[in-house]
């Protein structure tokens, strides 16, 4: 008697992309499941050539223009990673690129920096990336950030950057009034603007801070100063690949219509040299910012913070009403559900020790906090930071 033949679960993607999903994908993949690998840089005509020979019953693929319209006719339902058009049958699946841009704002503002820039491309995960940052500027009353589009150079290998940085953004990062906090739209951006900023003699993160997004070590590891940047949950996307897979494939048709977008929430900034700065018109207020970051893991209290900077807690709260910034207790929450998120995120620690790593004593205050703050409780949010709706 034949053995029933295993789904097979295509996937077509760059080789960075497929390492990075590939944890979480196959620890939530059947084992029953065969997959096959090609790589998205390979000429287009063989792609669909190989795919089709795969016999796939769902393919995987990240988006590039022009992709879904050759893998399409083969017949499997497509996972589009970080696709964002609505096409029949393919399923739009990545993080959150609003949110990416909202958390980069927010590590920038919280640090001080009085004029924030954005440099992107002409790409759609940089435009929802650039709209989130706006908006988050917009929430707190700040003006519009100055952005800059780097020309289209074709397509770069990720982690290169042989190219100098062009004249345009030289000029562009030379009349920027200082300091400045910039937002690249991913690493290899990044990258480029710190050595372009040391090209000009642009102390960072005195003069300039920079905050990329992806947080891929090599390419942060590579930047000097090392690279702040948005965190993505890698796992939790690949996790949701397989999922999607999944419930693709138990359908035992292609849908006829284009389906629900799945985004998974960033995980927060990882900050190193390049945003390692706390600016403020006191001194005393930067040293009990960068205490209060530093320290919001503890049991630390306004008072607390009052005496590592120094200060009278009355004089302490001057000092934070001054600067616009909200009150020292409301700072100390902020940084506390900001730690919460990124350790359920990218964790499995149970909600007693998330508590405590963010300063709780009670995994019951944590969660009355974390509910006020958040809008749901931390274990809603851990269930929920897979899928949040079409786009």
């Amino acid at each position: 008697m034949s053995r029933p033949r295993s789904p097979v679960l295509g996937i077509i993607t760059d080789t960075i992309t497929a390492q990075r999903l590939a944890p979480g994908l196959f620890r939530a993949l059947a084992e029953a499941w065969e997959t096959r690998f090609l790589d998205v840089d390979r000429p287009v005509q063989e792609l669909r050539a190989r795919a089709a020979e795969w016999r796939a019953d769902v393919l995987v693929a990240r988006w590039l223009p022009g992709l879904v319209e050759e893998l399409r006719p083969l017949g499997p339902p497509l996972v589009l990673i970080g696709g964002h058009e609505r096409a029949v049958g393919v399923c739009c699946l990545g993080v959150d690129n609003p949110q990416v841009g909202e958390q980069a704002a927010e590590h920038l503002l919280e640090r001080g920096y009085p004029h924030l820039a954005f440099v992107g491309k002409d790409a759609p995960y940089s435009h929802l990336r650039h709209e989130g940052f706006a908006r988050a500027l917009a929430r707190r009353g700040r003006p519009p950030a100055s952005s800059h589009i780097l020309p289209d150079e074709g397509r770069e290998r990720y982690l290169e950057d042989w190219m100098p940085p062009d004249t345009s953004l030289l000029a562009w990062l030379a009349a920027l009034p200082r300091p400045a906090g910039v937002f690249a739209a991913q690493d290899s951006i990044g990258r480029r603007v710190l050595q372009a900023c040391a090209r000009l003699g642009l102390r960072v993160p005195e003069d300039v801070a920079v905050v990329a997004a992806n947080n891929d070590e090599l390419a942060c590891g590579l930047a000097r100063p090392g690279l702040s940047s948005v965190r993505i949950p890698w796992d939790g996307i690949g996790a949701e690949v397989a999922r999607a897979a999944e419930r693709l494939h138990a359908a035992g048709v292609t849908p006829e219509a284009p389906l629900q977008a799945v985004r998974v929430a960033p995980a927060g900034v990882v900050a190193r040299g390049s945003s390692d700065a706390f600016l403020a018109p006191e001194p005393a207020l930067a040293k009990a910012l960068r205490h209060l970051h530093e320290h919001c893991g503890e049991a630390l209290d306004v008072d607390g913070l009052a005496r590592a900077a120094g200060l009278s807690r009355r004089r302490m709260e001057e000092l934070f009403q001054r600067a616009g910034r909200d009150t020292p207790k409301r700072e100390i929450t902020r940084a506390r559900m900001q730690r919460a998120r990124e350790l359920l995120a990218c964790t499995d620690l149970d909600l007693g020790r998330v508590a405590e790593a963010c300063g709780y004593a009670y995994a019951a205050r944590f969660s009355t906090a974390f509910r006020e703050a958040t809008g749901c409780t931390p274990s809603e949010f851990r269930r929920r930071r897979g899928a949040l709706g079409a786009s």
